[in-house]
C-alpha cells in the first residue's frame, strides 16, 4: 500500500505543478488564477499523503473529484486542451488509489 500512497503522492504533487502553466503561458486567461489555487490546493494534499495522513486520503479523493467538475462545469469538455485532458486523467488515477488506501483502512 506504500506504493500506492506515493504513486497518489506523485502524481498529485505532478499535476499541482501544472496547474501553474496556465498562469504561466496564459496569465490574463480566466481560468489561470483558479486553475493556480487547485494547484496550491494540490500540493498541500499531496503533502498530507507523503505524511500519511488519514485527511490526506479523503482529501485525495474529493478535491479531484472537486476539480474534475470544476473542469467540466466551467470549461466545458469540448474546450479541453491537451493539458486539462492529461490532468484529468491522472486525477481519475489518484483517485482510484485513494479509494483504495481508504479501503485498505477498514
Amino acid at each position: 500500500m506504500k506504493e500506492i500512497r506515493y504513486l497518489a503522492t506523485g502524481l498529485l504533487l505532478l499535476t499541482g505543478v501544472l496547474h501553474f502553466v496556465p498562469l504561466i503561458t496564459n496569465f490574463s486567461g480566466e481560468h489561470s488564477l483558479p486553475m493556480a489555487a487547485f494547484g496550491i490546493v494540490y500540493l498541500g494534499v499531496a503533502y498530507l499523503l507523503y505524511k500519511n495522513r488519514a485527511i490526506g486520503k479523503f482529501l485525495g479523493v474529493l478535491m479531484p473529484l472537486v476539480g474534475m467538475g470544476a473542469a467540466v462545469i466551467q470549461i466545458g469538455i469540448p474546450n479541453w486542451d491537451l493539458l486539462l485532458k492529461v490532468m484529468v486523467g491522472i486525477d481519475v488515477v489518484v483517485v482510484v488509489c485513494c479509494i483504495l488506501l481508504l479501503n485498505k483502512r477498514r
